[in-house]
């Protein structure tokens, strides 16, 4: 499974993530599932907490508007893996995370 990981350096709460397509191309992701960690060891799908399944949330139309995406509840994580699970062309994100220090 391909995914994109970013170290956050310390431990933050996480709220929500923005997700943009690649620049100048037709490459972005349409669909995607996380994983999270705090330790670099444990990785944890993040799952819905109303059907108690992995959540898949809904990606891009484009490559050039940004999705805003914002969790029913906020986690925990220095470390968020992002995991294409559908996409245009090829896989292309910018992808940022939007939270504070926890």
């Amino acid at each position: 499974m391909q995914y994109l990981q970013v170290d956050l350096g310390y431990i933050m709460t996480v709220k929500g993530i923005a997700i943009q397509g690649q620049d100048q191309s037709s490459n972005y992701v349409t669909r995607f599932k996380l994983h999270y960690s705090e330790d670099l060891e444990t990785w944890v799908r993040h799952m819905d907490p109303e059907s108690n399944t992995q959540s898949e949330f809904e990606g891009n139309l484009d490559n050039s508007h940004v999705r805003k995406v914002y969790f029913k509840e906020d986690f925990f994580a220095r470390d968020i893996r992002l995991h294409p699970s559908s996409w245009q062309q090829n896989i292309g994100v910018r992808w940022e995370i939007i939270g504070c220090p926890g």
